[in-house]
């Protein structure tokens, strides 16, 4: 039997991101079961937040999510990419100029840039 998530004030969903997300059509959905801590996942234009210990790095998370979201609509029109490392190069290119259009802009030194491309190393076999 499936036991019933109840969120927390902690688990909503920023109002920054919410806003952005209802600018673009996306639906931001929080998903502590599936999503894995400090994680985030896209399916069409649905993002899914994990549970994020740094507001910053949900941020982040966030704007690479709505990347994916939008890729396919405005840079990727076939419906794919080369390859996976090359979709989620364009995810994180095309979210972290999105997020700079909103006066978020992270240094590359900075954690939340750090853990980014951390994420995208995962992609390199």
């Amino acid at each position: 039997m499936e036991k019933n998530i109840i969120l927390k004030r902690e688990h909503l969903i920023p109002k920054v991101i919410l806003d952005i997300a209802n600018k673009y059509k996306v639906s931001v959905i929080r998903d502590i079961k599936n999503c894995g801590k400090n994680y985030g996942a896209s399916a069409g234009m649905d993002i899914f937040l994990g549970d994020f210990d740094d507001p910053e790095i949900e941020l982040i998370a966030f704007f690479h999510e709505l990347g994916h979201a939008l890729s396919n609509k405005l840079v990727c029109k076939r419906g794919f990419t080369m390859c996976k490392l090359s979709g989620e190069g364009l995810a994180w290119e095309l979210g972290l100029g999105i997020a700079f259009e909103y006066g978020y802009q992270w240094d590359y030194n900075s954690y939340p840039m750090q853990w980014a491309r951390k994420q995208l190393k995962t992609y390199i076999k």
